[in-house]
């Protein structure tokens, strides 16, 4: 499954740049390494990852937020997993926050790191057979929804663009507004993923951290929770306007 796949691991580190590229390569992915902030965008530009895994500390340049928020604005679909010594819950929510996909604390061993690159590898290409997305434009109190732009857009003209991920879960809620759609639910929708068991465990754990990242983007673009988690249950979104309004 690692066939044609292409990793770009952003490191300073030499000793870590050059470990994680033995094991990503020796388990059949194509690596390429960047040192710092500039390195990365231009691999991101020249090698056109399917996967960034992303170290927080870059020395003394630019951070790897830098290196997230300048990949994230013109590219929303990559997955990028933050691999820091970092592990504090405010690197954690700031990672978030610009859509990172996952986060891992070093150290790290072999065997989780190449756990969690098949797991981010594998959603991403069920993500393609999955729930088609809408080409409406949804309307809320006081937003927007554009599925064709992918951008959420607020009442004051503010626009935010939301990711695919992001896009695809909001779908999957919107069929049940106000109604509690339940996480094996929204994993199958979402992910493709057939009926969920003990080994699809990191799965459940991507999608409720993928909802708490877009409860961080509705928060920031609208200032309240347009999704909410019910625990032990699912998930659900506020009814959007009437259909007669709300679907362009």
């Amino acid at each position: 499954m690692s066939e044609h796949r292409r990793i770009l691991i952003v490191e300073d580190e030499p000793v870590n740049r050059q470990l994680y590229a033995e094991v990503l390569a020796r388990a059949g992915y194509t690596v390429q390494t960047a040192k710092d902030w500039s390195e990365a965008l231009k691999a991101h530009r020249t090698f056109k990852p399917h996967l960034i895994i992303l170290d927080l500390n870059l020395g003394e340049g630019p951070s790897g937020f830098h290196v997230l928020a300048d990949i994230r604005s013109v590219n929303q679909r990559v997955g990028i997993l933050i691999l820091s010594a970092f592990g504090t819950e405010e690197h954690f929510v700031k990672a978030s926050d610009l859509d990172a996909d996952n986060f891992i604390v070093k150290p790290v061993s072999e065997k989780t790191l190449l756990a969690r690159v098949r797991m981010q590898l594998r959603l991403e290409r069920d993500a393609g057979l999955g729930l088609e997305l809408p080409t409406t434009t949804v309307a809320f109190q006081d937003f927007t929804l554009d599925f064709t732009t992918r951008c959420l857009t607020t009442s004051d003209g503010r626009s935010h663009p939301l990711t695919e991920d992001q896009l695809r879960i909001i779908a999957a809620l919107l069929r049940h507004p106000g109604a509690v759609t339940p996480h094996d639910e929204l994993l199958r929708q979402v992910y493709h993923a057939e009926l969920v068991t003990s080994s699809t465990r990191n799965d459940r754990r991507h999608v409720l951290q993928a909802v708490q990242r877009l409860k961080g983007r509705f928060r920031q673009a609208v200032g309240r929770n347009v999704v909410e988690l019910e625990p032990h249950h699912g998930f659900k979104i506020e009814a959007p306007l009437e259909a007669g309004r709300g679907v362009a």
